[in-house]
């Protein structure tokens, strides 16, 4: 019992003079003030002979006040990028994107389908419509939407048609998502014509 008790003394004792005998390092900061943003900065010995230089971190984007970001935002001036994707936004071309989404799903499914040969070759068939869309979304005048739209509807006639792939809950969503956005898309048109004002 005696020789535990020496030991946890010995150890306290070891952890006190390992406390008391580690140097403490030198922070100090150089009396001459360096023209840059970099501080010398003494990182110990008694002379100061081991020196690290460290740079001031810049200010980020986020730390700046609202009259620095403008000022830069007016010095830069608009983000041409942001400024074409606006003039992007219209109806068909929001409406062409929402479409190619439930298509591409459609032909994704109908590929998967190996022992259904029309399967495969239905979903060949209305791949450039699917591209069509896809450019309109980013080209609104590279073509007629409403041609686009008729052909659709003309796919989704056939793919109503075939029990086997309706069967598939997938395609069946992706059909009836589809009917949704070419409502949406009239309803939009609807609204913007009646938003403007009569001559």
């Amino acid at each position: 019992m005696q020789q535990k008790w020496w030991l946890v003394a010995a150890g306290v004792v070891g952890i006190g003079l390992a406390v008391l005998l580690f140097p403490r390092p030198d922070t100090t900061i150089d009396a001459a003030t360096p023209t840059s943003d970099a501080r010398p900065v003494h990182m110990g010995g008694d002379d100061g002979a081991v020196r690290r230089t460290v740079k001031r971190p810049e200010l980020s984007p986020m730390r700046l006040d609202r009259a620095e970001l403008t000022a830069r935002a007016e010095r830069i001036g608009p983000n041409p990028i942001a400024a074409l994707n606006m003039q992007n936004v219209t109806p068909e071309s929001i409406h062409a994107g929402r479409a190619a989404g439930p298509w591409t799903v459609i032909r994704r499914q109908l590929l998967r389908m190996e022992g259904d040969p029309d399967a495969q070759t239905f979903a060949d068939e209305f791949m450039p419509m699917l591209e069509q869309l896809r450019k309109l979304r980013t080209e609104p005048e590279s073509g007629d939407y409403l041609e686009l739209e008729q052909l659709q509807k003309k796919y989704i006639s056939v793919v109503r048609s075939n029990e086997s792939w309706m069967a598939d809950e997938i395609v069946k969503a992706s059909v009836e998502r589809l009917e949704l956005i070419h409502n949406a898309y009239h309803e939009a048109v609807a609204a913007g014509n009646a938003d403007e004002p009569e001559e």
